[in-house]
């Protein structure tokens, strides 16, 4: 894309396409007032340059991230007072999933924040004593915003039309003419935001027939036998993602809500049990996948602390405060461990630089899987977005630096090369012992046999102790990197 020539279509539609032309356009502003160099850098041939799109989308990331808590907390006090609007946000803010991908380029939170945003003004809707066009407008554009950033958070219109319904039998007739003008609005907003679902109309649907396929039907390593996608993204994605203080309370307040039963609780349930239901189904689990849900279980636990606020006996009010603030401490202090290493150095970089420090024994590398963002940069083109874009473009030297010949766990080459170093991350071997993988067993032997442990870093810990396993999407900034040395 480039949009001071007028390339304005992405050509990828496996996602949505705002995300990719917020990015673009901030760069191309950057650009226009002397901030960057050059535009559109192509990250082959200027990884450094390129890198800077993704300080970019990583700073529009945050600001939606933030954005969402301010969103949520006027959807809460629209929907069940000044309260629950505090507590929502205030959970929301310290929730280590949302916290976390807030600082990457990813969709997830961007198209998290737009979604709240139409939640809004669906509450506002339902709430408002006379029906307004300018709500049920804006609901429906922000979400279509959202789809347009993730496809698949174009449920993100059921609330308001929800709330259309929700608001009486005295107003079907302006209910039918509102969710008829709201599913206007939101296609008017999805193309304008997309406009390659229409200019492109054939690429546009064999790119989501290709991802709608990967995702319902080809986990890969990471996702194989991990059994029910509903079980897992509570047991493994939620309770990682929220920490299960908050994840228990949360699940509390979902039977809370569906006791009270309230319109409130209609409209978030509106799009959160679609929504679960469309990631449980799915073979690809991702923690990200269930951010959207956050701020709907963040809404409901504040609600619930709001009632118990207002209980009728002393002894009640301060328990739930007690309970509450005990949660978000303990939330609080997951959420540092997780965002505190984006702080200091990369352990891939500190696995880089002990290498560099070690030329003296040897200078070629092992690596047991194809090296990308997993792995200690040895070439810079380890770190391009597809993987293997640095043996494309690799310079003559690597080939006597880097070991991996297009197989992986290939402990045969191994043993014959027999290079100085081998490094191994922890996304190398999570998922491929944890399914029995033969080379991979018969690799790791041959690193027992012939090497020796010369340094580890990273990893994410509880109190010094033993490396966690954390969902996939959740180790990006802090992998665990073990060097071995041969002896």
């Amino acid at each position: 894309m480039n949009s001071l020539q007028g390339k304005l279509l992405p050509h990828f539609y496996n996602y949505g396409s705002l995300q990719i032309y917020l990015v673009n356009f901030a760069d191309t502003f950057g650009y226009l007032f002397g901030a960057a160099p050059t535009l559109t850098p192509d990250p082959a041939a200027h990884p450094n340059q390129f890198a800077r799109l993704y300080l970019i989308g990583r700073l529009l990331s945050a600001l939606m991230g933030v954005g969402t808590v301010a969103a949520l907390y006027a959807a809460g006090k629209s929907l069940w007072g000044r309260r629950a609007g505090l507590a929502a946000a205030a959970l929301l803010a310290i929730a280590p999933l949302h916290a976390q991908h807030s600082h990457w380029l990813t969709v997830d939170v961007p198209g998290a924040f737009w979604a709240t945003l139409s939640l809004l003004f669906a509450a506002k809707v339902l709430k408002d004593e006379r029906f307004s066009w300018r709500g049920v407008l804006a609901s429906a554009i922000f979400a279509g915003l959202a789809a347009a950033t993730k496809y698949n958070l174009a449920l993100s219109l059921l609330p308001l039309l929800a709330a259309l319904w929700l608001r009486g039998s005295s107003e079907r007739r302006q209910a039918v003419a509102g969710a008829l003008g709201a599913i206007g609005a939101f296609a008017a907003a999805f193309v304008a935001a997309c406009p390659g679902s229409v200019l492109e109309s054939a690429k546009f649907i064999a790119d989501i027939q290709y991802e709608a396929l990967h995702v319902s039907q080809q986990p890969g390593d990471t996702f194989s036998n991990t059994g029910s996608g509903f079980v897992y993204h509570i047991v493994t994605n939620l309770s990682a993602g929220l920490g299960w203080p908050l994840l228990l309370a949360a699940l509390a307040s979902i039977v809370w809500a569906a006791k009270r039963r309230s319109q409130g609780d209609g409209l978030l349930a509106a799009f959160a049990l679609p929504y679960y239901l469309l990631i449980g189904l799915a073979a690809v689990r991702y923690a990200r996948y269930a951010l959207p849900l956050i701020p709907i279980l963040c809404l409901w636990a504040g609600r619930a602390i709001a009632d118990i606020s207002l209980a009728k006996t002393a002894n009640t009010q301060r328990l739930g405060l007690a309970c509450a603030l005990t949660i978000s401490a303990l939330t609080f202090g997951w959420t540092i461990i997780l965002i505190a290493p984006m702080s200091q150095a990369d352990p891939r970089d500190l696995a880089l630089a002990w290498i560099q420090s070690r030329t003296n024994l040897g200078i070629q590398t092992a690596f047991p899987t194809m090296p990308w963002f997993q792995t200690a940069p040895l070439s810079p083109y380890f770190c391009a977005p597809r993987p293997g874009t640095w043996k494309q473009i690799q310079i003559a030297t690597d080939d006597e630096r880097i070991l991996y010949r297009n197989k992986d766990w290939d402990s045969a080459t191994a043993q014959q090369q027999h290079p100085t170093f081998v490094v191994l991350s922890q996304y190398d071997t999570r998922d491929a012992l944890r399914l029995g993988n033969k080379d991979a067993e018969q690799y790791m032997a041959m690193l027992s046999s012939d090497y020796r442990l010369g340094a580890q870093f990273g990893g994410y810990r509880l109190f010094g102790g033993p490396v966690l396993t954390l969902p996939h999407d959740m180790l990006y900034a802090n992998p665990n990197i073990s060097l071995y040395v041969k002896r």
